[in-house]
């Protein structure tokens, strides 16, 4: 059942993790004061970012890692680093007060659930690879269903928010150890028994490898690029709540903030859906005979026109529900205690859907090592973003926040197409938007 054909466990999944995050949030708007609710949408705002910035993006390079089996080491050292050195972060926040917090412990907690997250993470980079989905769908569920239980008992009960969020992060730091650590130690018993052969014979590496891709910097060279990407794409997200934060009042932080984890569903249906063809994108875009050919590109050509046409579909629905009723549906799951500014839904529902369609695009970049593109692509969306908030949200609030996201999801979705535009003109054009991996020697080259 963990075929490539069973992508639907890996949408599962995604929407499993982001169902607990939402439902956290759902909990906060119907039980504490909007206060607490923006106060929290600011937590969020800024840990997702510096979290994901630490990430590497690890699990989206193992997901295209054509020689996972020979780079795994060096995968799993990068990662314990990166947790490391969140946590020695993270602990002197408890202690220091911080402006509009009043301490930070809120940040740090919010940040905790995440760095849990990051361990996780790792064995999901694993079993997509090898296209286990239905492992990762089960993972991802187990931890969700364990940390929000955890967090709504402790809530409920009481206790403080920083309280419960760090129960929360305790219960999936639980559900990790016993769903995936058994996996990461299979990998590394199977990876020291191939290093060292029981016959006692020295391994032969593998040719095809250059020496330095094995190193540490063969994939920081890629994956410090990738994690500036997500850093800029959650920071699209988070600039305009932060804005609002600085300029209008927590009461609209929190009513964006409730919109922004509504509308994400559509997004992290695209993603986990064009997640589930990384590999696909990988075998296409990475020639086994270092050279460019037409096969690689008509493969890759027809997978970006078969994600586009189904991601593009599936966020129509969501589109035309909150076109139609919007409003009502929201003080239906939030309650009345937060507003929600006509104008903003639509411009969100219409964010959501070209963000979708981005997320297409941007596997195929990753797949095929080109983060420069991407690198350029969310820097523009970010600086759009930045000047149209810095514009509208002082004067129109939640609405200008939204409208500012409007923005940044165009120029994004325009840039890509910019650049693969070229995946459809015929000759000399197309070749040259073959990644790296299909010229010779370039793959892990003067990077």
């Amino acid at each position: 059942m963990s075929g490539r054909h069973h992508w639907l466990f890996l949408i599962a999944g995604s929407l499993s993790l982001a169902a607990g995050q939402w439902l956290t949030l759902w909990l906060l708007a119907r039980t504490a004061p909007p206060e607490t609710v923006g106060l929290y949408g600011l937590a969020v705002a800024w840990a997702a970012p510096l979290c994901a910035l630490s990430a590497l993006q690890l699990r989206s390079l193992m997901a295209t890692e054509t020689h996972l089996e020979a780079r795994f080491p060096v995968y799993l050292r990068l990662r314990a680093l990166a947790i490391a050195g969140l946590i020695i972060a993270l602990l002197p926040l408890f202690l220091v007060n911080l402006p509009g917090f009043g301490t930070g412990a809120l940040l740090a907690a919010v940040a905790a659930w995440r760095v849990v997250e990051l361990g996780s993470d790792f064995t999901d980079g694993l079993r997509h690879r090898e296209r286990s989905y239905f492992a990762l769908g089960v993972s991802q569920s187990c931890r969700s269903v364990a940390a929000f239980a955890i967090f709504a008992i402790s809530f409920l009960s009481g206790q403080s928010l920083v309280a419960s969020l760090l129960a929360a992060a305790c219960s999936a730091l639980g559900c990790a150890l016993m769903v995936d650590l058994p996996v990461l130690r299979r990998h590394w018993i199977a990876t020291r028994t191939s290093a060292s052969p029981s016959d006692g014979s020295v391994p032969i590496p593998d040719p095809s490898i250059p020496a330095k891709a094995n190193s540490m910097h063969g994939i920081l060279i890629f994956a410090v690029p990738l994690a500036m990407v997500q850093f800029l794409n959650l920071g699209v997200i988070a600039l305009p709540r932060l804005l609002l934060g600085a300029f209008s009042s927590l009461d609209e932080v929190a009513s964006f903030t409730c919109l922004v984890s509504l509308l994400s569903v559509s997004s992290l249906l695209a993603s986990a859906y064009t997640a589930s063809l990384a590999p696909e994108f990988a075998d296409a875009l990475h020639s086994q005979h270092q050279a460019a050919t037409s096969l690689n590109l008509a493969a890759a050509r027809s997978l970006l026109l078969r994600a586009g046409r189904r991601v593009g579909l599936g966020s129509l629905p969501l589109v035309l529900l909150l076109a139609v009723a919007g409003a009502p549906l929201l003080r239906a799951i939030y309650g009345q205690g937060i507003a929600f500014p006509r104008w903003s839904i639509g411009f969100m529902a219409l964010f959501a859907a070209l963000w979708s369609l981005a997320a297409v695009f941007g596997t195929a970049a990753t797949a095929g090592r080109r983060i420069g593109i991407q690198l350029a692509a969310f820097g523009l969306a970010l600086a759009s973003a930045g000047v149209a908030g810095l514009i509208w949200i002082p004067v129109h609030g939640v609405d200008g926040a939204t409208a500012s996201l409007l923005v940044a999801a165009t120029v994004l979705l325009s840039s890509y197409l910019f650049y693969f535009r070229r995946f459809w003109l015929p000759g000399p054009w197309a070749m040259a938007s073959l990644p790296d991996e299909a010229k010779p020697q370039t793959t892990w080259g003067s990077a």
